[in-house]
């Protein structure tokens, strides 16, 4: 028996369209991780502690002008940690302006030291994303009550688009955060 033409193109899209499936929830997962998992990375560096909070200090007394295209700033909390923040205009208003990076820097036994940078994402994020689960919630069990479907977009959205939009605007903010770390920062340090 001899198969239609459009039954292979069919099965074709069919499998298609769940490798798409797969990609889209893996994009998902990821942007809502990033909000709920903090991301810790590790330099190590071949200068004395002194030296790097030498450095480091240096760089967050320099003078900033108008048109500075570093866009960081920071300060030390103590001896041994600093936090780096966005410093643009654009962004302060929003909450990337309100991420950081929490740097702890620590001497290693074979005379190197290491700067180990972790995330903090700005509490908008989680408040957002926590009340948006909770009225998702909320809703699909007015839905399973009800049998409405007129919850079913609140539902989509509260579950679904606002946490990946939290997720993916804090996953932004890290990045453009450790980005700009290892540019101006880390750069600096392996001179």
């Amino acid at each position: 028996m001899l198969t239609p033409p459009h039954a292979a193109t069919a099965q074709g899209t069919k499998t298609l369209a769940a490798i798409q499936i797969s990609k889209a929830k893996i994009i998902m997962f990821n942007c809502i991780k990033s909000i709920l998992i903090t991301k810790s990375i590790t330099y190590t560096y071949n200068v004395s502690k002194i030296d790097i909070i030498n450095k480091v200090t240096n760089f967050f007394n320099r003078k900033s002008v108008l048109f500075d295209d570093t866009h960081i700033s920071g300060e030390f909390k103590n001896i041994e940690s600093f936090e780096i923040k966005i410093n643009h205009i654009a962004l302060i208003r929003g909450g990337i302006g309100k991420t950081k990076l929490i740097g702890q820097i620590s001497e290693l036994q074979n005379g190197k030291t290491s700067i180990t940078l972790t995330s903090q994402i700005a509490i908008g994020y989680f408040i957002w994303f926590f009340i948006s689960i909770s009225i998702g919630i909320f809703n699909s069990i007015l839905l399973i009550e009800s049998g409405n479907l007129n919850y079913l977009f609140s539902i989509v959205l509260t579950l679904f688009i606002i946490p990946f939009m939290c997720g993916f605007i804090s996953k932004i903010a890290v990045s453009a955060l450790i980005e700009r770390y290892e540019k101006y920062i880390d750069r600096m340090l392996l001179e």
